[in-house]
């Protein structure tokens, strides 16, 4: 008895714009990543304490590979999030709280990128 034979038309296709969609996933979030990392600065720059303004001018948007986030090179920036008991400065969590703010905007958006990344995704 012969053996059944299978044809898989498109394959290649599928093939292609699979490895396609793992190269977006992996490089190709950047506008949805860099639309997070700024709702994110623009909320920790809201709820940074004030005395001269320093501090929230400061923060600043990344978004690389697969991270996002926020920074700030002023030193004290993370003693105002933390705090420190020894000098009587509480701890703000003016980041933590932007986080908390924007975490479900930036899922949904990096969610979408995802989407329009799998939507590419051709077959026969």
């Amino acid at each position: 008895m012969p053996e059944p034979r299978v044809e898989v038309r498109g394959a290649d296709r599928l093939a292609r714009t699979l490895r396609s969609t793992a190269d977006g996933l992996a490089n190709n979030l950047g506008p949805e990543q860099a639309s997070g990392a700024s709702r994110l600065a623009t909320s920790a720059r809201r709820r940074a304490p004030r005395r001269t303004g320093a501090l929230a001018s400061s923060i600043t948007e990344f978004s690389t590979g697969s991270v996002l986030g926020i920074e700030s090179r002023l030193p004290y920036a993370g003693v105002h999030e933390w705090g420190w008991p020894a000098r009587h400065i509480p701890a703000r969590h003016y980041a933590g709280q932007a986080y908390e703010e924007t975490r479900g905007s930036i899922v949904d958006g990096v969610l979408g990128g995802v989407r329009r990344l799998l939507a590419q995704v051709r077959g026969a």
